[in-house]
């Protein structure tokens, strides 16, 4: 005679994973990718506007009467990037909405952007030991948004494929008299 045991199941199980694996996925590791995206593209529109003002073009229009350190710039971005990710948790930026129209994420990087930006500009004001170039910043902010577009439309697309199959999707049931569901909303 064979005894079998099985085990109460306390949470739905799927093919890949368990429930809690799911939630932290899609409330905590995909918004930290999304930061980190964004911290990126900062980074390099700092980097991209550093070059092009002090290597590139730019530098023969207007001379610099002196180069920064590329790692001043580095961590000028750092310090955006930082900036712009804290104050987008702040207004909710990384929340867990499926999709979300290009225009308001447009709208939303660029309320971001400048408000960081000018965050940054009036810390670097107080410190005065970082020497920085007008034109950098603005070489920056033209940068960073298109590059915040794209890192975003990167974020929209895991997050919408991830969704797909079935990770941060929570399932409702509705009650009430409505006769279709969008009278719910």
């Amino acid at each position: 005679m064979t005894v079998t045991r099985r085990e109460p199941e306390t949470t739905a199980r799927t093919n890949s994973g368990s429930t809690r694996k799911r939630s932290l996925l899609s409330s905590f590791w995909l918004p930290l990718a999304g930061s980190v995206m964004d911290i990126s593209a900062v980074i390099a529109a700092a980097e991209g506007a550093f070059l092009l003002r002090f290597w590139g073009p730019i530098n023969d229009l207007y001379p610099a009467v002196m180069i920064p350190t590329r790692g001043d710039y580095v961590w000028f971005g750092l310090v955006l990037g930082l900036t712009y990710v804290v104050t987008g948790w702040a207004y909710h930026h990384y929340a867990t909405e499926v999709s979300v129209p290009l225009d308001r994420e447009i709208a939303r990087i660029l309320r971001g952007a400048i408000f960081a930006m000018g965050l940054v500009m009036a810390a670097i004001f107080f410190y005065r030991e970082f020497s920085y170039s007008r034109l950098t910043f603005l070489l920056t902010l033209a940068l960073m948004i298109p590059l915040l577009v794209v890192a975003r439309a990167v974020y929209q697309r895991m997050r919408r494929s991830l969704f797909k199959r079935g990770i941060g999707v929570l399932r409702i049931a509705v009650w009430g008299a409505a006769r279709k569901p969008s009278d719910f909303g």
